[in-house]
Protein backbone atom coordinates (compact mmCIF):
# COMPACT_ATOMS: atom_id res chain seq x y z
CA UNK A 1 0.00 0.00 0.00
CA UNK A 2 3.01 2.52 0.77
CA UNK A 3 4.21 1.53 -2.72
CA UNK A 4 0.86 2.58 -3.80
CA UNK A 5 0.83 5.88 -1.94
CA UNK A 6 4.70 6.63 -2.99
CA UNK A 7 4.46 6.00 -6.89
CA UNK A 8 1.10 8.04 -6.60
CA UNK A 9 2.38 11.21 -5.12
CA UNK A 10 5.63 10.92 -7.84
CA UNK A 11 3.08 10.61 -10.40
CA UNK A 12 1.11 13.47 -9.00
CA UNK A 13 4.22 15.77 -9.44
CA UNK A 14 5.04 14.90 -12.71
CA UNK A 15 3.20 17.97 -14.14
CA UNK A 16 4.60 20.25 -12.11
CA UNK A 17 6.37 23.02 -13.68
CA UNK A 18 10.62 22.23 -14.64
CA UNK A 19 13.20 23.63 -12.73
CA UNK A 20 14.81 26.96 -13.52
CA UNK A 21 18.39 27.11 -13.42
CA UNK A 22 19.59 26.73 -10.23
CA UNK A 23 16.28 26.43 -8.55
CA UNK A 24 15.09 22.57 -7.47
CA UNK A 25 11.75 23.88 -8.37
CA UNK A 26 8.79 22.85 -6.52
CA UNK A 27 8.31 18.98 -7.36
CA UNK A 28 11.85 18.09 -5.97
CA UNK A 29 10.17 18.25 -2.21
CA UNK A 30 7.24 16.07 -3.11
CA UNK A 31 9.25 13.73 -5.16
CA UNK A 32 11.66 13.36 -2.64
CA UNK A 33 8.79 12.25 -0.18
CA UNK A 34 7.50 10.10 -2.31
CA UNK A 35 11.04 7.90 -2.92
CA UNK A 36 11.70 8.05 0.96
CA UNK A 37 8.11 6.76 1.23
CA UNK A 38 8.60 3.92 -1.31
CA UNK A 39 11.97 3.17 0.39
CA UNK A 40 10.55 2.62 3.39
CA UNK A 41 8.19 0.29 2.17
CA UNK A 42 10.30 -2.20 0.90
CA UNK A 43 11.20 -3.92 4.23
CA UNK A 44 7.81 -3.88 5.07
CA UNK A 45 7.58 -6.11 1.46
CA UNK A 46 10.15 -8.25 2.36
CA UNK A 47 9.50 -8.97 6.18
CA UNK A 48 6.12 -8.07 6.82
CA UNK A 49 5.54 -8.25 10.89
CA UNK A 50 3.26 -11.78 10.78
CA UNK A 51 -0.37 -11.31 12.23
CA UNK A 52 -0.42 -7.81 12.55
CA UNK A 53 -3.57 -6.39 14.86
CA UNK A 54 -5.95 -3.44 13.75
CA UNK A 55 -5.96 -1.03 16.53
CA UNK A 56 -8.50 -1.83 19.14
CA UNK A 57 -10.45 0.33 22.28
CA UNK A 58 -8.36 3.55 22.87
CA UNK A 59 -5.83 3.22 19.49
CA UNK A 60 -8.92 2.32 17.60
CA UNK A 61 -10.57 6.13 18.48
CA UNK A 62 -7.09 7.73 18.18
CA UNK A 63 -6.39 6.38 14.60
CA UNK A 64 -10.15 7.48 13.63
CA UNK A 65 -9.76 10.74 15.28
CA UNK A 66 -6.27 11.56 13.41
CA UNK A 67 -8.02 10.93 10.45
CA UNK A 68 -10.89 12.82 10.82
CA UNK A 69 -8.65 15.76 12.05
CA UNK A 70 -6.74 15.43 9.14
CA UNK A 71 -9.80 15.67 6.87
CA UNK A 72 -10.50 18.79 8.67
CA UNK A 73 -7.21 20.34 7.77
CA UNK A 74 -7.74 19.78 4.43
CA UNK A 75 -10.79 21.22 4.38
CA UNK A 76 -9.64 24.23 6.50
CA UNK A 77 -6.81 24.53 4.49
CA UNK A 78 -8.06 27.32 1.80
CA UNK A 79 -10.71 29.50 3.96
CA UNK A 80 -8.69 29.78 7.28
CA UNK A 81 -5.00 29.95 5.32
CA UNK A 82 -1.96 27.71 5.46
CA UNK A 83 -0.10 28.78 9.09
CA UNK A 84 -3.15 28.87 11.34
CA UNK A 85 -4.98 25.62 10.32
CA UNK A 86 -1.29 24.02 10.59
CA UNK A 87 -1.11 25.22 14.09
CA UNK A 88 -4.33 24.27 14.95
CA UNK A 89 -3.98 21.01 13.36
CA UNK A 90 -0.49 20.09 14.70
CA UNK A 91 -1.57 20.91 18.42
CA UNK A 92 -4.96 18.86 18.33
CA UNK A 93 -2.52 16.11 16.29
CA UNK A 94 -0.73 16.37 19.21
CA UNK A 95 -2.96 16.00 21.96
CA UNK A 96 -4.75 13.19 20.34
CA UNK A 97 -1.60 10.92 20.28
CA UNK A 98 0.31 12.33 23.38
CA UNK A 99 -2.09 14.07 25.90
CA UNK A 100 1.49 15.69 26.42
CA UNK A 101 1.72 19.41 28.34
CA UNK A 102 -0.92 22.20 26.35
CA UNK A 103 1.53 24.75 26.42
CA UNK A 104 4.79 22.92 24.92
CA UNK A 105 2.43 21.47 22.23
CA UNK A 106 0.87 24.63 21.46
CA UNK A 107 5.13 26.62 20.96
CA UNK A 108 6.38 23.51 18.83
CA UNK A 109 2.80 23.50 16.64
CA UNK A 110 3.33 27.11 16.23
CA UNK A 111 7.01 27.10 15.30
CA UNK A 112 6.31 24.46 13.34
CA UNK A 113 3.74 25.81 11.49
CA UNK A 114 5.89 29.48 10.90
CA UNK A 115 9.03 27.48 10.06
CA UNK A 116 6.78 25.22 7.13
CA UNK A 117 5.53 28.79 6.00
CA UNK A 118 8.63 30.07 5.67
CA UNK A 119 10.73 26.93 3.90
CA UNK A 120 7.83 26.72 1.51
CA UNK A 121 6.58 30.24 0.85
CA UNK A 122 10.17 31.97 0.98
CA UNK A 123 12.76 29.45 0.31
CA UNK A 124 10.44 27.01 -2.33
CA UNK A 125 8.41 29.62 -3.72
CA UNK A 126 5.50 27.36 -3.40
CA UNK A 127 1.98 29.49 -3.20
CA UNK A 128 0.16 28.98 0.37
CA UNK A 129 -3.11 29.50 1.09
CA UNK A 130 -3.54 32.78 2.97
CA UNK A 131 -5.47 34.07 6.10
CA UNK A 132 -8.61 36.32 5.27
CA UNK A 133 -7.74 37.56 8.62
CA UNK A 134 -4.75 39.65 10.06
CA UNK A 135 -4.11 40.68 6.52
CA UNK A 136 -3.06 37.82 5.12
CA UNK A 137 -0.38 37.39 7.59
CA UNK A 138 -1.29 33.86 9.03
Amino acid sequence: MLILVAVAVYALTLDFPAPDSGDPGVAVLPRAAAVFLGLCAIPLLLRPEPGSPLPRGAAAWRVLASVGLLLAYIAALEPVGFTLSTAVFLLLQGLILARSHIVALSVSAVVVAFGLYYLFRELLGVPLPRSPWFGGFL
